[in-house]
């Protein structure tokens, strides 16, 4: 999508952008990719990105002396003083330094800088709204302000996108619903679509989601077995709001957070996407990948930002995915991580009553007990490997009437140990194999033989060692018993 950056070259020595700066751009660049890709096209050599709040990438070695409490105007000035022929830009995120003062005093200090002498240099500051009013009348200075799309670039994106897809009244529809979003919302809306042509239910989930992180539409009985766990799930979440005079009247305040743990595949997220929907709460995602930013004070902000949109709503669901890797020991964990950590933790105890938190976990003994006490992550839900039965069941709901003399039940023995993931691969991997033989056959149907063929190349991923390592470690720490898996 076209934005405002193209303006930044402009002559002026400063380029100043504020506003939408955590969108994507040109469909799924993040802006510090974004900047790299526009400073390319025009010829200009981006010599690093530095947070002044304190990370660093690719920076020149007289840069690391760089802190919150002074920007070095000199070690820029340096690094910018180079021959005119050579151009030349510079990527600063001022929002990581958290002193306000000390940030103005560095952008009242730029007109000191020697770098503006020389005409093919450029410094990209990123910052916010705050900062505009000192920096307004300043001549250096180019000021950006970062729109969130505009009904056009949406009306011209989603066209091109899903014209094939959608008829033109619910095209229109769905433009009307992405006006105010971010391009990385409409995206993910938009990928969606185009993959499960689920266009009714993705509408739907727009005109309700006030604005939160987009997952396809489940339910529970799109969850292959885990009945139990099922019955568990929305026992522990349904009965507090159903019942809430017994609870208070029992001096039951919360039941805290739930904990679901097990080995990898075996559905722990998309049973989290069921229960949202089940329970009509709108669903915001807490990962890793998604939180950690280069910029100082953004990972804090990223998990804040998303307890205050879940709040927003009626009744949220705040799911923390691969809980381990947000939450380590602290004996262990970096500074970095126990600030992440130290914020985490005040949105979940002070998480209002409309906000569920769920997590999930490969690895729960690995998680800072902090997290795993009273009205945090109270309560573990093992889930478990799918039995036979389960695994039967998983296949023939893929089979559908595309298969023909298929013997579910000895696929289902023969697929012991195979979590949920490994029986998908199992039947694309069959599949692939049907394709291949749809001329000789003459037409295109799944046999018991192309399910044969897979299995000598598909296995199970769970080893015995992650079999071992989770009963040892969760008697070790918890003392349950995973006696068999």
């Amino acid at each position: 999508m076209k934005t405002t950056i193209d303006f930044m070259f402009n002559g002026l020595p400063v380029c100043y952008l504020y506003g939408n700066t955590a969108d994507l751009y040109d469909d799924n660049l993040i802006l510090s990719d974004y900047l790299i890709k526009k400073c390319a096209e025009k010829g200009v050599d981006v010599i690093g990105y530095l947070d002044a709040g304190g990370s660093y990438a690719e920076l020149p070695e007289n840069f690391r002396q760089i802190d919150e409490s002074i920007v070095n105007k000199q070690a820029v000035d340096d690094a910018l003083s180079v021959a005119d022929q050579v151009r030349k830009a510079l990527i600063i995120r001022l929002e990581g330094v958290t002193s306000q003062q000390a940030r103005q005093a560095f952008i009242s200090n730029l007109s000191e800088m020697r770098f503006h002498k020389f005409s093919n240099n450029i410094l990209i500051l990123v910052g916010d709204e705050n900062d505009v009013e000192i920096i307004k009348n300043n001549a250096l200075f180019n000021i950006v302000q970062l729109e969130k799309p505009s009904t056009e670039e949406i009306t011209a994106y989603v066209r091109k996108r899903l014209a094939h897809v959608m008829a033109d009244d619910q095209i229109k529809a769905f433009i009307r619903m992405c006006n105010g979003r971010f391009l990385r919302q409409i995206k993910a809306f938009v990928d969606d679509i185009i993959r499960t042509k689920k266009v009714s239910a993705i509408l739907s989930a727009m005109e309700n989601d006030g604005g939160a992180p987009y997952c396809a539409p489940v339910r529970m009985s799109d969850v292959i077995g885990l009945e139990g766990v099922k019955q568990q799930l929305l026992r522990m979440v349904v009965l507090p709001r159903k019942s809430p005079a017994d609870f208070k009247e029992l001096g039951i305040k919360t039941l805290g957070g739930l904990l679901l743990y097990g080995l990898p595949g075996c559905g722990k997220s998309f049973l989290v996407q069921a229960l949202a929907t089940e329970i009509q709460a709108v669903l915001y995602y807490i990962k890793i990948s998604d939180i950690m930013s280069m910029w100082a004070g953004q990972s804090e902000e990223n998990i804040h930002n998303t307890f205050v949109l879940a709040a927003r709503q009626k009744l949220s669901i705040v799911f923390i995915d691969e809980v381990d890797a947000l939450t380590p020991k602290r004996d262990g964990a970096t500074d970095y991580m126990q600030r992440l950590m130290a914020q985490l933790l005040i949105e979940m105890q002070n998480a209002p009553a409309n906000i569920i938190i769920l997590a999930a976990s490969n690895r729960p003994w690995l998680i800072d007990s902090a997290f795993l006490r009273s009205q945090r992550l109270s309560y573990k839900v093992y889930i478990p490997l799918p039995n036979e039965e389960d695994r039967r069941k998983h296949l023939a709901h893929l089979i559908g009437k595309k298969g023909r003399n298929i013997d579910l039940a000895a696929l289902a023995t023969k697929t012991s140990k195979f979590n949920n993931a490994d029986v998908s691969v199992l039947y694309n991997e069959a599949a692939m194999h049907s394709i291949e033989k749809k001329h000789e056959r003459g037409e295109l149907i799944l046999t018991m033989q192309d399910f044969e063929d897979a299995l000598i190349t598909v296995h199970s991923t769970v080893s015995p060692e992650d079999e071992r390592e989770l009963i040892f470690n969760m008697k070790k720490y918890f003392n349950i018993n995973l006696t068999t898996l």
